[in-house]
Parts: C-alpha cells; sequence; structure tokens
C-alpha cells in the first residue's frame, strides 16, 4: 500500500463518516457525544487527506 492509497483510504472513509455525520445533526437524531465537533474533526480528516492527495501529485 503506498502513501496515495492509504490517503485515498482515508479520504473516502472520510467523505462517509462525513455525509452520516450531517445527517445525524440535519434529523436532530444523535446522543450527547456526537455534536458538531465531531463535523469538525470529519471535516479536519477530510482536509488532511485531500492535502496529502495533492502532495502526492
Amino acid at each position: 500500500m503506498t502513501n496515495e492509497d492509504l490517503a485515498s483510504s482515508y479520504l473516502h472513509k472520510s467523505i462517509v463518516r462525513r455525509k452520516a455525520l450531517q445527517i445525524y445533526r440535519d434529523d436532530q437524531s444523535y446522543s450527547d457525544v456526537v455534536r458538531e465537533r465531531a463535523i469538525a474533526a470529519a471535516d479536519a480528516a477530510l482536509n488532511l487527506a485531500k492535502s496529502v492527495i495533492k502532495t502526492e501529485e
């Protein structure tokens, strides 16, 4: 597995997790643990993965 493969995997997972968190937030159907911080963390992971992929190109 290359760095690009790993970054792509993280990017894919970040996108999926971000979508799931947004659904919970939109429906206000989340436990006390899942808050906007989780969405911010997912966004940060997504941005990091994107930057790694850009760097590899």
